[in-house]
């Protein structure tokens, strides 16, 4: 199912089947209590995340090379 996502329901509506392989990636919204999701989302990194920021985006890649060629 599309779990809410507009995005994943506009895939599914184009292609007329939910029936795919997906990657799904999350960003541990460890202050989800204080903000909400899409405020999250869409704030700016702080300086901690910053410093984090390249060897996630290695890890991430890794993910989905392995997600694809696998």
């Amino acid at each position: 199912s599309d779990g809410g996502n507009n995005g994943l329901k506009s895939i599914i509506a184009q292609l007329k089947t939910n029936d795919f392989a997906r990657l799904r990636l999350g960003t541990n919204n460890v202050a989800r209590t204080k903000i909400p999701d899409p405020d999250f989302v869409l704030s700016h990194f702080g300086e901690a995340e910053k410093t984090q920021l390249p060897d996630i985006l290695t890890e991430v890649s890794q993910k989905i090379s392995d997600f694809c060629y696998n």
